[in-house]
């Protein structure tokens, strides 16, 4: 017969000796709704954000490796705005930069009428198509000056933030 646990006994498990439950990255996302938290003293993210404040930013992407196990993706998400992809002329309020199909760097136009929020988080595939915000998906970001390298860990295994490394500079 299955039962389940209150917060008191699984709380009791986890913290004994005799069972060792971690808890992954997105219940601790889920848990502290949504807010950035620590990791083995690197800040994590779920979702990188940047206010946008100029009707047009520039920034460049450039990724600095993928792991090879599974295609990692990068998603942008312009809210209340477009980007266009290297002057390609056509906006979308929201792209994934696939690591096997798009080239190692390339520049983003975004288009906002300011103080709009570009968020941008990890991607994966598997059999079961784009993955995100699951197991121990998160981004450490780190970098000052408008370069920001985010070092992502996909959901799948232990937490490992070289599944996939991108800078985001602003230009």
């Amino acid at each position: 017969m299955l039962t389940s646990l209150g917060q008191t006994e699984a709380s009791y498990l986890r913290d004994s000796g005799d069972l060792k439950m971690e808890e992954t990255l997105s219940s601790t996302f889920m848990r502290t709704k949504g807010k950035p938290i620590s990791f083995n003293g690197k800040t994590v993210v779920a979702i990188m954000e940047i206010k946008i404040t100029e009707p047009r930013t520039v920034f460049s992407v450039r990724r600095l490796g993928a792991t090879n196990g599974r295609v990692q993706g990068l998603a942008l998400k312009m809210m209340g705005g477009q980007i266009v992809v290297e002057g390609s002329g056509n906006g979308c309020p929201e792209i994934v930069l696939w690591s096997d199909t798009s080239p190692d760097a390339l520049e983003i136009e975004v288009f906002s009428k300011g103080g709009n929020v570009l968020k941008i988080w990890n991607v994966w595939k598997s059999a079961f198509g784009m993955n995100a915000w699951v197991g121990n998906a998160g981004i450490h970001v780190h970098g000052t000056d408008g370069t920001m390298t985010l070092e992502c860990s996909d959901g799948v295994g232990d937490v490992d933030f070289s599944d996939y490394v991108v800078v985001v500079e602003k230009r």
